[in-house]
């Protein structure tokens, strides 16, 4: 089963990012983009890849056992943005930002424990996103219009939302793309927080 540990996004936002995906294909002709479904749009928090059933029961506990002392989280979407770089774009992404740093420390706590349930989890550093697109090809005339509209997009007023809740979710791969099965949800019902910096520091 290939897996992944994911913070499922309101329909109002996933609307108002389809709106910034319809616009920013307009800019895009003669490319070959990949848009993610606005339904498929999620924060991911730990790709696992492949994991045996046998093992769904054990880590979906490990899982809820990561969260429980959690408490809720508050996010918002931050300024777009896209890896490696605006002027050679492979991942087309929106921010995502917590009023705090429990969305960090939330995230800490599941790469620590369901490490040996992955085939290999991220090394490089956490940063909150949401997938809008994936490029294959941009043609030279789309490059420049594409990081102009990049940058001047503004999250839009429906915001912030919170969150109560981390998903494991199952990817099923077909031909034309994938579907997501949720598979187990941990809720964050406890009261660890980011620390707050002391007063002057």
């Amino acid at each position: 089963m290939r897996l992944f540990v994911s913070i499922a996004v309101p329909a109002p936002i996933r609307d108002a990012l389809a709106a910034f995906q319809s616009h920013l294909a307009g800019s895009c002709t003669d490319s070959d983009i990949r848009w993610t479904r606005p339904d498929h749009i999620h924060l991911t928090l730990e790709f696992l890849g492949e994991v045996a059933p046998d093992r769904l029961p054990p880590l979906a506990e490990t899982i809820r056992v990561a969260c429980a002392p959690c408490s809720p989280l508050t996010l918002r979407l931050g300024p777009p943005g896209a890896f490696p770089h605006l002027q050679r774009p492979r991942i087309l992404w929106v921010g995502v930002e917590s009023l705090d740093r429990g969305l960090f420390v939330l995230q800490e706590r599941l790469h620590s424990s369901i490490g040996s349930f992955a085939q290999s989890l991220e090394k490089r550093p956490f940063h909150p996103h949401l997938t809008l697109a994936r490029v294959k090809h941009l043609a030279a005339n789309a490059a420049t219009a594409l990081q102009h509209h990049l940058m001047a997009w503004t999250p839009p007023a429906q915001q912030p939302w919170d969150v109560n809740a981390v998903e494991l979710m199952r990817s099923h791969l077909h031909a034309h793309g994938s579907n997501y099965e949720r598979l187990s949800l941990a809720p964050l019902c406890g009261a660890l927080h980011a620390p707050v910096a002391p007063h002057g520091s």
